[in-house]
């Protein structure tokens, strides 16, 4: 039977990633002709898992091996390590494209006219378009909703969601969990990265929305995948567990509230340690819902959601309690009821009408 070494020996000009099937024995790749911000790795597993083909040891490649894939879930090893070049496999070679349908699902239909704002990033901004980032942040919980149950089992996905969005206020891309490594921020990025196929980094000034502090392997693939730092990421809750405990994003990576700060302040400390208060006076009320008879902190309250005492984990989160969905459904509600009311600030209303059916 041929060797992997005798493989690759062949691919000198392409960048592969190939893998042995506990099925048939066979030999499965992907190859590019130059690496790209999503590696050949990345398409060839979830080309497997769609053909459900099983596979035996780990993912194979002739060029250095992804930072961001091997931080929390390992599918690579260079080829040529003595545990694989001498692996023999049956038959010749089946090549592997990825089904679109695993990004296609996030598709950026439903959506208005881009708002054009002045900024979303910057760290000061005038109060309504404060508000208007808000707003942002509100739909991207409201993106479980749309989606995200169609995944939350034990097998498939958990509830979060992301949404990457322009300086200006454009969505650019976004995505739930669905399983595996396939977490809801590299859905949305790869997503960004087969929309845009020459862009190489995220758009300057750009901002990551997401619903859960990003764990150690989507904050690698960020990180790596920003321009020069900057991209900042917002998140909603914290993630307690072992894989949310990492710095890898620094100070780009900020909660969206807790504590003394209001939802959409940036935060930031100064030389003491201390929050700036001119900043601070700046933030607006966090999101809130309505929920039996009253309101409620949004993030704080899926956060608790069951009366559940043990460290939230995005390894770990999966809710598709009577509780989440009414919490959810109540944040639906309360964009559609903001987005129907006459409004004559443009910020807000630019947004709102944006994405006003784009959440449903």
């Amino acid at each position: 039977m041929p060797k992997v070494s005798a493989f690759f020996a062949k691919k000198t000009t392409k960048k592969v990633a190939a893998r042995i099937s506990n099925r048939d024995g066979g030999l499965y790749f992907y190859e590019v002709d130059t690496l790209g911000p999503v590696p050949p790795s990345v398409f060839l597993h979830a080309s497997m898992l769609e053909a459900r083909i099983q596979p035996k040891g780990k993912i194979m490649v002739n060029y250095p091996t992804d930072s961001w894939v091997n931080q929390n879930n390992p599918l690579e090893y260079p080829y040529d390590s003595p545990e694989y070049s001498n692996t023999e496999y049956r038959g010749e070679p089946q090549l592997l494209t990825p089904n679109m349908k695993h990004w296609n699902q996030f598709s950026l239909d439903k959506l208005g006219a881009p708002p054009n704002l002045p900024s979303i990033y910057d760290e000061e901004i005038p109060a309504a378009h404060s508000r208007a980032r808000r707003i942002y942040m509100l739909a991207t919980f409201c993106l479980l909703k749309k989606l995200g149950f169609v995944y939350t089992d034990r097998t498939l996905g958990h509830n979060i969601g992301t949404m990457l969005v322009s300086r200006t206020g454009k969505v650019l891309s976004w995505g739930v969990n669905t399983g595996e490594y396939r977490h809801a921020e590299v859905n949305t990025l790869v997503g960004y990265f087969l929309r845009n196929p020459t862009e190489t980094n995220l758009p300057v000034d750009s901002v990551l929305f997401s619903t859960l502090k990003p764990c150690r392997m989507c904050s690698t693939f960020i990180n790596q995948a920003w321009n020069g730092g900057k991209t900042r990421v917002w998140y909603g809750m914290m993630d307690e567990g072992e894989s949310g405990a990492t710095p890898l994003l620094g100070t780009q990576s900020t909660k969206f509230t807790g504590g003394e700060l209001e939802l959409d302040v940036w935060e930031l400390l100064s030389e003491s340690g201390t929050l700036d208060s001119a900043i601070k006076a700046k933030g607006t009320k966090p999101v809130q819902v309505a929920y039996q008879g009253g309101k409620v902190d949004l993030y704080d309250k899926l956060s608790k959601s069951g009366g559940s005492t043990r460290k939230m984990s995005a390894a770990d989160w999966v809710d598709k309690s009577p509780e989440v969905v009414a919490l959810l459904n109540a944040a639906v509600t309360k964009f559609q009821g903001k987005a129907g009311k006459a409004r004559d600030d443009g910020p807000i209303k630019s947004v709102l009408l944006y994405l006003k059916d784009f959440v449903k």
